[in-house]
């Protein structure tokens, strides 16, 4: 018996063999949005070590939930994709990042953030009575980052990289980000001030702030700054954060 296993004759335990190792259910959230390379999953997870990364990897290679992505001609660092039977943990990362929502608060000084991660809390703040028989794409870009948004007959995809076709575009920062999901930054005072920035459909755009709850605070705002105000929102704390890459 494996070190690693919990020798118990149980679904649940069974699984937890495979993916309850620290580390892996991130390595599968990195994975969810599109193809990562080893350099890449090793940059957004800085804490993990190379080693470890590599054991990970190779341990979900031979449970046939992550694979490489073969190229012609081969090349050092092919990057590794979800399975089918990958993609089908998913639902699971979702349900695991609402129940995180429910206690989330703005970042530590220690926490590392990439804007990939807050495609996770779309896909668990999504509402999908709101979105049936609705299709449509959106770009949002954090910084230097662009990644995408699909909804289709009631169900979400994010993917990593720029929208082919979006309706609107969404560009922000990282830390007006963070304000605009914890509610304490408005979305019309985010607009007023210039730290949010829409070009397109404001109709759709108006449309996806309650398909993904954006319209009413999540957390009260503080009444007085914890590290300094933001500009043009007194109430708004100033967040420094590490990017993971």
């Amino acid at each position: 018996m494996s070190q690693f296993s919990y020798g118990q004759y149980c679904p649940l335990a069974h699984a937890l063999d495979t993916l309850g190792e620290r580390w892996t259910l991130l390595i599968i959230r990195e994975l969810m949005h599109g193809p990562r390379t080893y350099k890449l999953l090793l940059q957004n997870l800085p804490d993990m070590g190379a080693i470890s990364l590599s054991r990970r990897l190779g341990k979900l290679e031979r449970s046939g939930i992550v694979q490489r992505e073969m190229q012609e001609p081969r090349a050092a660092d092919e990057p590794y994709s979800l399975t089918t039977k990958g993609h089908k943990l998913i639902p699971l990362l979702v349900d695991l990042a609402a129940f995180g929502l429910e206690s989330l608060d703005l970042p530590a000084a220690y926490e590392v953030y990439s804007p990939l991660w807050s495609l996770l809390e779309l896909h668990a703040r999504f509402k999908p009575a709101l979105a049936k028989e609705l299709n449509m794409m959106f770009e949002l870009r954090i910084d230097s980052e662009a990644h995408h948004v699909e909804i289709s007959q009631g169900v979400v995809k994010t993917h990593a990289g720029p929208a082919p076709s979006p309706l609107f575009v969404i560009t922000t920062d990282a830390a007006s980000f963070i304000l605009i999901l914890r509610g304490i930054l408005p979305i019309r005072e985010a607009i007023q001030i210039r730290r949010l920035d829409i070009d397109g459909s404001l109709a759709a755009f108006s449309r996806t702030l309650d398909i993904f709850g954006l319209r009413a605070p999540v957390l009260e705002a503080p009444k007085q700054p914890k590290n300094g105000a933001v500009d043009g929102q007194a109430n708004a704390p100033k967040i420094e954060m590490y990017p993971a890459r």
